[in-house]
């Protein structure tokens, strides 16, 4: 257990390593906002306070959309169905557990981690608790669905694939935690019937969704350094497959260009950054550990632009809204860029507590999760700018 106490405790805030471990703080200070004209125009579609949010706490509470609802929970265990439309609340389940991960989503569960190392599914349609099943510790991970099973990772390194029916184990796959890792974990993501996972130890693993069975496992970045500090090398981005590719990027490593059913690597190219990754037919859009933005040439790997305004403001990973990407910061704005050059067209502010986790795209619009528990829509006015 000694591991997972260094892991939480140690380095609960990334960003202030520097003060723990040279007693000074050289941390950057945030960027200060650059005015400029807006070439959109957006509007907020809706706001509903869904809870107390994720408080002071790095989890990662990201809504998810299925269907015509939108689902989210908070730190305290509620969980709750909303309309996309108009943010009208359909049904709150308050599960009285301390949610950690999550929602997840399908025809007929909801799913959501805890940091007791449960997992618990809930009617999609009614919000009632189906089941319960323990995981073998916190997960901090959203979980994924892959058409009957559910596959969780946990902090110690284990990966678990459970029955989507009744939360029984069907196979348990895992690697064991180096003695520090960042806080927080890489999640699992499906696709076909594959699931790929990245590692604290700079690894990833691509497994057969129904049986846990190893296709392929990849070393992104080699662990080196003299301090354990130095020697950081955690994926935790969540990996994010485009057509044939798989891209993942690791801290203080890599962002690599994987082929999905072979496991070779197309390219990679030093970059830092924990963030989630989105993409386009062109493009991967990344945000580093210093909060610039930057477009990746898919195919090459070659960088296309930088957007360094935003430097030490804690911003999101990016998301793709049609012809521009939005990310969140730490104060609780929202800023939308072009894909095309990285340049700002529009900023609003929202939740001021902040934001951890990208917005989710919808159509033409964008639902993101405040710290604070603000869950709220934005929609850009006039599509044809």
């Amino acid at each position: 257990m000694v591991n997972g106490v260094l892991a939480v405790s140690v380095l609960l805030f990334v960003s202030g390593c520097s003060k723990i471990f040279r007693g000074k703080d050289n941390t950057e200070p945030p960027a200060k906002l650059e005015k400029f004209k807006p070439s959109i125009k957006v509007i907020k579609v809706w706001e509903r306070d869904i809870g107390v949010g994720t408080r002071k706490l790095t989890l990662r509470l990201k809504p998810v959309i299925h269907g015509k609802h939108v689902f989210a929970a908070d730190y305290k265990g509620r969980v709750t169905a909303l309309s996309l439309d108009n943010g009208k609340v359909v049904w709150k389940s308050d599960t009285k557990k301390r949610v950690s991960s999550g929602p997840v989503v399908n025809h007929k569960v909801v799913i959501v981690g805890t940091t007791d190392g449960e997992v618990i599914a809930l009617d999609t349609k009614t919000g009632k608790q189906l089941w319960s099943a323990k995981a073998t510790s916190e997960v901090l991970a959203t979980p994924a669905i892959s058409g009957d099973i559910v596959v969780i990772r946990s902090i110690d390194g284990q990966i678990i694939g459970l029955e989507i029916g009744t939360g029984k184990r069907l196979w348990i796959y895992g690697k064991p935690a180096p003695i520090l890792t960042i806080r927080g974990n890489s999640a699992p993501i499906v696709s076909y019937d594959n699931v790929y996972v990245g590692f604290d130890n700079g690894k990833i693993v691509s497994l057969h969704a129904n049986k846990g069975s190893v296709n392929w496992e990849k070393t992104i970045t080699l662990i080196s350094g003299r301090t354990e500090l130095e020697r950081l090398v955690d994926i935790d981005s969540d990996p994010l497959v485009y057509e044939d590719s798989l891209y993942v990027s690791a801290y203080q490593g890599r962002l690599t260009s994987i082929n999905t059913k072979s496991g070779q690597v197309k390219w990679n190219r030093k970059m830092s950054s924990v963030k989630s990754l989105a993409a386009d037919d062109k493009s991967i859009f990344v945000t580093d550990e210093k909060s610039h933005i930057w477009a990746i040439d898919r195919s090459t790997g070659a960088p296309l632009w930088k957007q360094d305004a935003l430097t030490a403001r804690l911003a999101t990973g990016p998301t793709v809204m049609g012809k521009y990407i939005v990310v969140g910061d730490y104060d609780g704005y929202l800023h939308w860029l072009s894909k095309k050059d990285g340049s700002f067209v529009a900023r609003k502010r929202a939740d001021g507590r902040g934001y951890l986790e990208a917005p989710v795209s919808y159509k033409n619009s964008i639902i993101i999760l405040g710290r604070g528990g603000e869950l709220a829509m934005f929609r850009i006015w006039n599509l044809s700018k």
